[in-house]
């Protein structure tokens, strides 16, 4: 379960810095997950 978490954390940094490379105007940091 602990993998599993880290890699979709991981993911979702890449999704977000992808994010912020597109959209640097919108981004913000988020440290939690829904």
């Amino acid at each position: 379960m602990r993998r599993a978490n880290e890699a979709c954390q991981n993911f979702l940094q890449l999704q977000q810095f992808s994010f912020m490379k597109d959209q640097p105007m919108l981004a913000e940091p988020t440290g939690s997950v829904a």
